[in-house]
């Protein structure tokens, strides 16, 4: 018999590397907080996974979070994140249930990224 894999969850999987940068991007939001991030989770997972582009119709040039002079996420938080998501962005083991083995192996589509207009003159 195999143990299923727990699902990732916010308490035990994606918070703790996200404190590290919860100074930086205090402005923005509050990383510690469960609340802030589920409600981020979609631009956050965009920003880790491709950042911002640096100008229309131009790919993104690296990965925007975490900011510099921090390196990036390496990619195995990046699918933790998406699967994260994928489950419906659980705080705590008791939260969710099983996962099946094979849903982590599961791609995540990328979000499209809204529009950003700026007032001009």
């Amino acid at each position: 018999m195999t143990d299923t894999p727990s699902p990732p969850t916010f308490d035990d999987d994606i918070a703790p590397p996200l404190f590290e940068y919860a100074g930086p991007m205090a402005w923005r939001l509050d990383l510690t907080s469960y609340d802030d991030v589920k409600a981020n989770a979609a631009i956050i997972y965009g920003q880790i996974q491709y950042g911002p582009s640096p100008g229309p119709g131009l790919p993104p040039a690296a990965p925007g979070m975490p900011p510099p002079p921090f390196p990036p996420f390496d990619q195995s938080y990046i699918d933790l994140f998406g699967q994260w998501i994928k489950n419906g962005c659980p705080k705590s083991a008791s939260d969710s249930p099983p996962v099946a083995p094979l849903a982590l192996g599961a791609q995540i589509e990328p979000q499209p990224r809204p529009s950003v207009r700026r007032k001009t003159g």
